[in-house]
């Protein structure tokens, strides 16, 4: 499946699922994140579907710093919070992805917003969990 790049962005990880959720996990806290919650959804959805799509699981994680930014400028931003980061096997590979906030700060147009986000994008995470 292909995303437009400006809200989604997808990486083919060379690990397994289970290695690539441990990863991001250690990526994350050594950023300054806290991890928040793991949802797996493969289990979650066969036991109230009884559908298996296959592994995928959802890490939550926060950076308090940010979100307090966030609140601050204004509650309701808040709804964007806390970041998630999904992790997916798709024909024997596996696979990353999250949500691109730049067009979403710029849609919202707050000048404050736009910079930290522009400061703090996901390319330092993405290059630590690709090493």
């Amino acid at each position: 499946m292909t995303y437009n790049k400006e809200t989604v962005d997808v990486l083919k990880i060379n690990k397994t699922v289970e290695e690539t959720v441990e990863r991001i996990k250690q990526v994350f806290q050594e950023m300054g994140a806290s991890i928040l919650f793991t949802i797996n959804f493969q289990e979650s959805l066969k036991k109230k579907t009884k559908t298996d799509i296959g592994e995928c699981i959802e890490v939550g994680f926060c950076f308090p710093p940010v979100a307090l930014k966030w609140a601050q400028i204004h509650k309701s931003l808040m709804s964007f919070l806390p970041g998630r980061v999904t992790v997916y096997a798709e024909n024997n590979e596996t696979f990353v992805s999250f949500l691109n906030l730049k067009p979403i700060v710029e849609l919202i147009g707050n000048e404050e917003l736009i910079n930290m986000v522009k400061n703090r994008d996901m390319s330092a995470f993405v290059e630590k969990l690709q090493n």
